[in-house]
């Protein structure tokens, strides 16, 4: 769901980007609200749920996860 989140987010940040561009203030600020809106409820996503089901322990990538030469 956070990934849903991030890219919606994404998305009304490209649109104030581009009513930045035209001069429309009031688009600007509502879609940077949302954006802003968008990104509170992705932390509170990762952090206050993601984090709380994450496995104890696991918080670092295992040894055969990485790749050598």
């Amino acid at each position: 769901m956070v990934t849903v989140i991030l890219l919606v987010s994404s998305f009304f940040i490209n649109r104030a980007e581009t009513a930045m561009a035209y001069g429309d203030r009031k688009a600007f600020l509502r879609f940077t609200l949302i954006t802003i809106v968008l990104g509170v409820l992705f932390l509170v996503g990762v952090v206050g749920v993601e984090w709380q089901i994450a496995p104890p322990g696991r918080t670092r990538a295992s040894p055969g996860l990485c790749f050598t030469p």
